[in-house]
């Protein structure tokens, strides 16, 4: 079987009960390597969708807020989980 791989596409749906939010994760890559000084790089699509079904219409202004914080935390940190130690050296 070959080794090689010209592309992929997954998507994975994370519920978080703490958060009472959902996360839809889509990564996606296709084409061959790119050759640069540095090595051969492939370009990876990560696409984080974070939401929460609620009714806004009995909320308070701070409460949407509040809400809007929660889904950030949670799009921030699934972002993070999903990169490698030497990924984030890179861009310090």
């Amino acid at each position: 079987m070959p080794q090689a791989v010209s592309g992929f596409l997954t998507r994975v749906i994370v519920p978080d009960e703490t958060a009472k939010c959902t996360s839809v994760v889509t990564q996606a890559f296709e084409g061959p390597p790119s050759e640069s000084p540095s090595g051969s790089s492939i370009m990876v699509i990560l696409d984080i969708d974070v939401f929460r079904v609620t009714r806004i219409d009995d909320l308070a202004a701070d409460d949407i807020w509040s809400g809007l914080d929660v889904l950030r935390d949670q799009k921030n940190r699934m972002f993070f989980e999903h990169l490698t130690e030497k990924t984030v050296e890179m861009y310090e």
